[in-house]
């Protein structure tokens, strides 16, 4: 047997189980819906890319904002105090502080998100805006899991309609 047909294989073992476990600490089984377990990946990776890009991971997001963006949800990161320093939907929000910005019912829920992080590593949040094209009010969640960059927490996060999709 050549040695340079096994070369494929044994990389692959070598790699195979590093990729399998991407997610395992995720639990991904408590959510019933394909929609929500996709969420939940996209922060996750994101969150990772924070981690490992270390001070170059907001202008790598600023880089490839596309990529963090689609028409199901986006990426956004702030810091602890709420100022933005990433939105893939909404780049005028970056620099601004959102703690306290209310839905149109009156709520502040990132500002609730926000407290809760304080003693949680990830929360979930809904909260009502209007249909950017009907004007309609909606529900939507937004996700939020807590990251460290430089030594300094953050939370990253993402943004959709209610997810019900099985």
């Amino acid at each position: 047997m050549k040695l340079h047909n096994t070369l494929p294989a044994i990389f692959l073992l070598v790699l195979l189980p590093g990729c399998s476990g991407k997610y395992d600490e995720l639990d991904l089984s408590v959510y019933m819906y394909r929609d929500t377990r996709n969420l939940v990946r996209f922060v996750y990776d994101a969150a990772c890319i924070v981690e490992t890009e270390g001070d170059t991971a907001i202008e790598y997001f600023k880089d490839n904002r596309t990529d963090y963006c689609s028409e199901d949800y986006y990426i956004y990161i702030y810091d602890m105090n709420a100022t933005n320093l990433f939105h893939a939907g909404m780049p005028e929000f970056e620099g601004q502080n959102l703690l306290n910005i209310l839905d149109i019912a009156g709520n502040r829920s990132f500002a609730l998100a926000a407290a809760q992080l304080e003693n949680q590593d990830r929360v979930w949040q809904v909260f009502m805006t209007r249909n950017r094209y009907e004007r309609q009010p909606v529900k939507k969640v937004i996700y939020l899991r807590k990251t460290v960059l430089s030594g300094e927490t953050l939370f990253v996060g993402a943004i959709t309609d209610l997810l019900m999709t099985p």
